[in-house]
């Protein structure tokens, strides 16, 4: 009876500090956000974003190790991200996106973008046309790839239409 007592006290306490918001973290990923639209792009760079063709939101994950990525679309431009990997101990990462190559349309054989989490590491993400199967044996219509620090993620496009 105690042992429960204790085990039901910690997942309470774990579920309490866990869903705790990090202010600083929002700001940090805000402050990306205008880094990253200041840069300049390169003439060459493949960049073809319309407002007709650019998505709201983007849903990923893999395994070995664990991950899940979302990326949503930000009414002033942009693009956010939280990245869920039990790679490291780091929880939850977020950060901003500036969609560099390709638009979201479904015909796009590549869609990568690019940009910086709250710690200004930058992540690449890319989004290929290519068949994804993923741990139970289910086929996805595209594959998503995810490089971040040292960390190179690859598994399958869930999202929704």
């Amino acid at each position: 009876m105690i042992k429960i007592k204790y085990v039901t006290l910690f997942t309470l306490s774990f579920l309490i500090f866990s869903c705790k918001e990090n202010i600083s973290t929002e700001k940090k990923a805000e402050d990306s956000i205008e880094k990253i639209k200041g840069e300049e792009i390169p003439k060459n760079s493949a960049v073809s974003v319309t407002k007709e063709n650019e998505i709201s939101k983007l849903i990923a994950g893999g395994s070995e190790p664990s991950w899940n990525l979302f990326v949503n679309k930000l009414d002033g431009g942009g693009y956010s991200f939280k990245l869920l990997t039990l790679a490291t101990d780091e929880g939850e990462i977020r950060g901003a996106l500036q969609l560099t190559e390709g638009s979201m349309n479904s015909s796009e054989q590549r869609v990568v973008f690019k940009g910086t989490d709250h710690n200004e590491n930058s992540i690449e993400i890319t989004r290929s046309n290519l068949e994804c199967t993923d741990m139970s044996g289910q086929s996805h219509k595209r594959t998503v790839q995810v490089n971040w620090k040292t960390f190179n993620f690859s598994g399958c496009d869930y999202t929704k239409k």
